[in-house]
């Protein structure tokens, strides 16, 4: 069980995983997947699991795929949990597209999908970073939903490896550990689901593999992330994974994960998406004056300091920009007026996320 103590230095990481139900072609089928976060950090509630699992959906069909939350026992090896934190819906945004007629899988074996309906806060919904450099893990875990049972947690301690079991060069092999509970395995329902690397960050995707309860020491079959980011699937380059997850056209090839609300997380070290209205409103609620006010010398920002300050801009009684000053690196944050001309000015403060606040002061 994930809430057993291996998984307890993966806390952040469970609550990225979802069990997923799919309704396909008159069938029920159970897939795992992960909510994963993107570099404009907006929340946007984008989905990722494996191509196999929805591989025959027709267009209604997705408005029938149930995503549910949390589905992880209160204790290790409980009987109790939460059953009713479900979302139904979701809009598909891309694939690998890469399941021929005979069925067989010649990439690496993706899906993104977007949950249609908000996801409460009180869920705690994690956006799992990713890491697409395709660099070799050392360690990590896979979490995910066997057989659509309660989340389970599988360990590896051993380098992944380059795998041609599907298509050459797209999946990581893995072998799982025992650990001081049990042996991780995987099993029908683990499809789809997310492999963590020893940051935390998603490296692949399960595809398949020969692990069980059984045949604990066969390996599992991971696409990666770095396939599904530019490698070579039957798709074109708008459709792979890179547009999505990095809107922003950043260039970044890794990315932490972020929790929608710092209340009740247990991983107060990660982001928070939709840091810029977060930070907007404590800049209002929370006082932050101007000393001293008229200025002579130096003008100096006073504030609590749980918000980091970016950059501090001057702008004269007409609205011109006349200074900027980065103090990322102050303390105190704070600007020299020395030879300024007497009289009223605006100072806005941009905080790293990107909110802005101004405030007037007065130089003698």
């Amino acid at each position: 069980d994930v809430m057993c103590p291996e998984g307890e230095d993966w806390q952040c990481q469970r609550d990225a995983v979802v069990r997923l139900r799919i309704s396909m072609g008159g069938g029920i089928f159970l897939c795992s997947g992960a909510m994963v976060n993107n570099t404009a950090l907006d929340c946007r509630q984008l989905l990722l699991s494996s191509f196999h699992c929805a591989d025959d959906m027709s267009d209604s069909d997705w408005g029938f795929l149930k995503v549910r939350y949390n589905y992880e026992f209160f204790d290790c090896d409980g009987t109790s949990s939460f059953n009713s934190h479900v979302r139904t819906g979701v809009y598909f945004l891309t694939s690998s597209d890469d399941i021929s007629a005979g069925g067989n899988i010649n990439g690496s074996d993706f899906l993104l999908m977007e949950v249609e309906d908000p996801v409460f806060d009180s869920w705690t919904p994690f956006y799992a970073g990713w890491d697409v450099t395709g660099s070799v893990s050392t360690s990590g875990v896979g979490i995910h939903h066997p057989s659509g049972d309660r989340k389970k947690i599988s360990t590896f301690t051993s380098n992944l490896s380059n795998s041609s079991a599907y298509f050459p060069g797209a999946h990581w092999r893995v072998y799982w550990e025992e650990t001081q509970t049990n042996h991780g395995v995987t099993e029908g329902g683990s499809s789809g689901s997310p492999l963590f690397d020893e940051d935390g960050r998603i490296v692949g995707t399960l595809t398949g593999g020969a692990s069980f309860c059984d045949s604990p020491n066969a390996p599992d079959y991971y696409g990666k992330m770095s396939f599904h980011w530019s490698g070579n699937n039957p798709i074109s380059d708008d459709e792979k994974l890179e547009p999505f997850l990095d809107p922003a056209g950043t260039g970044q090839q890794t990315l932490d994960g972020s929790y929608v609300t710092e209340e009740e997380s247990p991983c107060a070290e990660q982001t928070i998406c939709g840091i810029v209205d977060i930070e907007e409103l404590w800049l209002i609620e929370n006082e932050w004056t101007l000393r001293p006010n008229p200025a002579q010398d130096r003008l100096f920002v006073d504030w609590s300091g749980e918000i980091q300050a970016s950059e501090l801009h001057i702008f004269d009684a007409a609205g011109r920009n006349i200074m900027n000053v980065d103090v990322r690196n102050m303390t105190t944050p704070s600007v020299s007026v020395t030879g300024m001309e007497s009289g009223l000015y605006y100072l806005t403060l941009y905080t790293a996320g990107g909110a802005a606040a101004t405030r007037k002061f007065m130089v003698d």
